[in-house]
């Protein structure tokens, strides 16, 4: 349910005329996805929960059909550059179960596939491309070079990959650490459309007098940093400045933080509205 800049670039590149398939890992098992959120959930294909009957034959499939292809890349795994036992596992494991969804690209003519994220993601794209003998792409989204360093096969994949997107020069700066890719590697920045946030200067909740009306949206996990905007609220609190801070979105710190706007006598002004669409996140923005 958090990702909603995915939803925005498929609804645009679809928007521009390009045939898009939806694959994914695990589908969300949320109950508070919108309609149309829920309608792109139902045309995805997904990984999970594993189709034994469906897998096994796929297998046999490539083994027999495209044997050269399934040998060739079934090489690659077995001689993946995982060190740690476990991780290399990781590494064979995934390309044995990524026959499943090459078999439903190979079926709809998946001509390039497309990853966001370094992980699984990104694992499943480059073995589907090598069964498919089709080009494969990487957005990364991550910021921080350690936790993109804790994601297994990342050199191959940077390796591999016909290009990668990401979203800054530092992260760009760090990938080429792990593996040389300046050539290949393109910094698209996340964005907004802005018409659809349109300034509302007629809203009935815009403005009460004296008081700061403060928005905060996002998963409530770490590195989003919703605990120190908490604690400026104690700031503007303590210096006598009316504040209300309305926090939209959910996660697993949300009691944590909840606990925090107790601690910091702040809970009064603070609103945890938990997850909400992308029209009530509109009206809030205005």
């Amino acid at each position: 349910m958090s990702h909603t800049f995915l939803r925005r670039e498929v609804r645009e590149m679809q928007a521009m005329g390009l045939d898009i398939e939806l694959y994914g890992i695990r589908p969300d098992a949320s109950d508070t996805l919108t309609p149309q959120e829920r309608s792109l959930v139902d045309r995805t294909i997904y990984l999970y929960p594993l189709k034994i009957k469906e897998l096994i034959g796929a297998k046999l499939f490539f083994m027999f059909r495209y044997p050269s292809l399934y040998l060739r890349t079934l090489l690659r795994a077995l001689t993946n550059e995982e060190r740690h036992p476990l991780h290399y596992l990781k590494m064979v494991y995934h390309f044995g179960i990524a026959t499943y969804l090459a078999r439903h690209m190979l079926r709809q003519n998946i001509q390039h596939i497309h990853a966001h994220f370094m992980n699984v993601s990104a694992t499943q794209a480059m073995y589907c491309a090598g069964l498919l003998d089709v080009p494969f792409s990487i957005t990364n989204h991550t910021g921080s070079i350690k936790s993109v360093k804790g994601m297994i096969g990342l050199r191959e994949k940077i390796r591999r990959a016909q290009w990668i997107g990401t979203i800054s020069d530092h992260s760009r700066k760090h990938l080429e650490t792990i593996y040389p890719c300046r050539e290949k590697c393109h910094v698209v920045r996340c964005g907004l459309d802005l018409t659809a946030y349109a300034f509302s200067p007629d809203h009935h909740e815009l403005k009460t007098p004296g008081l700061v009306r403060l928005l905060g949206i996002g998963r409530m996990i770490e590195v989003k940093g919703f605990r120190y905007l908490i604690q400026s609220m104690a700031l503007l609190k303590k210096n006598q400045i009316p504040a209300k801070l309305t926090l939209i979105g959910d996660g697993p710190l949300r009691e944590d933080l909840k606990t925090l706007a107790k601690t910091e006598e702040v809970s009064q002004d603070v609103d945890f509205v938990g997850y909400r669409s992308q029209e009530d996140v509109v009206r809030a923005f205005q």
